[in-house]
């Protein structure tokens, strides 16, 4: 999505067209609002601490996120960057303030939410691809992050999509 939103920008600049400078600054607009929402790092950050731990944990969160359906992900995470599991958990202290688990957890959750807004996925996937075993912990887990069950949650996120494309055709003639 980033090398898409900067090849635009790229060609956007190659036109010599009046209105090419609004679709430039439009594009970098976009860009940043992308940037914004896929950084999860700064926003978490607790406190600065030391920036080789803050970048062990970038790296970490990284392996975290590409591999969640790993039954025992944090023991291959460390063993992966050759730290035990309490320095593990002390990094990810100080930084975030949260445990390992929980971090963990987050991550997992952030991903169900994202695969719930398409309606072709059924639970059961999301689960797998989550990297839940147990369907009773995916739903304990994502009841307790978000104050619905999956099904609530994709239910509420149709409606709000439903709600803004009937706004949106009530206020065209406006």
């Amino acid at each position: 999505l980033f090398y898409y939103r900067m090849a635009r920008i790229l060609y956007e600049t190659l036109r010599a067209d009046k209105v090419s400078v609004f679709r430039v600054r439009a594009q970098v607009c976009s860009l940043i609002a992308d940037l914004l929402e896929f950084s999860v790092y700064d926003k978490r950050l607790k406190n600065r601490g030391d920036r080789d731990q803050q970048d062990m944990l970038i790296r970490l969160i990284g392996y975290l996120e590409n591999h969640l359906m790993n039954e025992d992900i944090l023991s291959d995470a460390c063993l992966k960057f050759g730290i035990s599991r309490k320095t593990f958990d002390r990094i990810v202290d100080g930084i975030l303030g949260i445990s390992a688990r929980v971090l963990l957890d987050n991550l997992r959750v952030e991903k169900a939410k994202g695969l719930l807004k398409c309606a072709a996925k059924s639970t059961g996937y999301i689960m797998d691809v989550c990297g839940y075993f147990s369907e009773n912990t995916f739903y304990r887990s994502f009841k307790k992050s978000t104050g619905l069950t999956p099904k609530e949650y994709r239910e509420q996120i149709q409606m709000n999509n439903e709600r803004d494309e009937l706004k949106g055709y009530l206020d065209y003639e406006t």
